[in-house]
């Protein structure tokens, strides 16, 4: 009876570990990048000011149409019309490496940081940049504040 016993036991432990020893390599995987791939139209809006000791000296107003292009770079980035967003796991959400810019004209030196955050849908998706940086010029120096929002649809 013992010898039954354990022969049906080592048979139903082979026959689960034979069903569940061995999974499919070879699953349809498609990128879901794929869908943003081309021409997109950009409109952003949105302003820029330039502090002096907590006030404002001048805002620099954002009212643009363009058109940019999406490609994919590496396993999981985006790129928008040359800078690189990192797609979520989810592929909802978008992010950037904060981009700095910086510059001189004469004694006008600057500095400005770019920092992106934005959502994916099929139609379009939109773009929130935050803009920060200082500026000097002739022994006075300020800030820079402000933030751009983008849309782009097909």
């Amino acid at each position: 009876m013992k010898k039954n016993f354990l022969t049906v036991i080592i048979g139903m432990l082979s026959l689960v570990m034979s069903m569940n020893s061995c999974s499919s390599d070879d699953e349809d995987e498609t990128d879901t990048r794929d869908q943003y791939v081309g021409a997109w139209n950009l409109v952003s809006e949105g302003s820029v000011n330039r502090i002096e000791n907590g006030s404002i000296l001048d805002t620099d107003t954002v009212n643009e149409t363009s058109s940019v292009n999406v490609s994919k770079s590496g396993e999981k980035d985006l790129v928008i019309d040359g800078d690189i967003y990192f797609v979520s796991v989810d592929g909802l959400f978008l992010t950037s490496t904060p981009r700095t810019e910086s510059g001189s004209d004469g004694s006008y030196i600057y500095s400005i940081t770019y920092s992106t955050i934005g959502t994916l849908s099929v139609d379009n998706f939109t773009l929130l940049t935050t803009v920060t940086g200082t500026w000097t010029d002739d022994g006075r120096n300020g800030t820079f504040s402000g933030t751009v929002s983008g849309v782009l649809t097909k």
